[in-house]
């Protein structure tokens, strides 16, 4: 079973669009536990698994699965670290840009990634202010100057306003990054 984590933002530029997991489900024999995972900077940091920080997604095999507790649970204890004791988890290396989009500050850079040096504007949105580095979700209204900033879907960005490094949601919702 393919497990993936909602707040995982991957993008690899010698893949197309979406997280590429090819490689974590090449070859994968239904048995081991497999986790996409990166490098991390302290490879003895807790955390970490041989070395690497999760990227995400994993690859959880039936028997495991069926097991687990139909109620919220962890599958770091439950699945990932058993395994890794057994001897039974394989870490498959991702080379592109991973972002844990758990917060603010880390869901704004993961939607700056994505928009690169300009702006990821939805066609059903409607612009007449200025916008610089931002992405504007469907049915947003920017009348005023946004910067380094993601407008959601129906949200409202009024003409006297200056947002940057904020994420609008609503008429009046605004969430600072920092």
């Amino acid at each position: 079973m393919l497990v993936g984590n909602a707040d995982a933002y991957l993008a690899d530029p010698a893949a197309p669009p979406g997280p590429d997991i090819a490689a974590l489900l090449a070859g994968w024999d239904g048995e081991s536990v497999r986790l996409l995972g990166q490098p991390a900077a302290d490879p003895t940091a807790p955390g970490t698994f041989d070395g690497h920080v999760f990227t995400g997604f994993s690859l959880l095999p039936w028997r495991l699965v069926r097991d687990l507790p139909a109620t919220f649970g962890d599958l770091v204890r439950a699945v990932w670290r058993p395994a890794e004791a057994a001897g039974r988890l394989t870490v498959v290396g991702y080379r592109g840009t991973f972002i844990d989009t758990g917060t603010p500050a880390d869901y704004l850079a993961a939607n700056l990634h994505a928009a690169g040096d300009g702006c990821l504007i939805d066609a059903a949105a409607t612009v007449t202010g200025t916008c610089h580095r931002c992405v504007v979700g469907a049915g947003a209204t920017v009348r005023g100057t946004v910067s380094r900033s993601v407008i959601w879907p129906d949200a409202v960005v009024g003409a006297e306003e200056h947002l940057r490094d904020v994420i609008r949601a609503g008429a009046d919702l605004t969430v600072p990054a920092a």
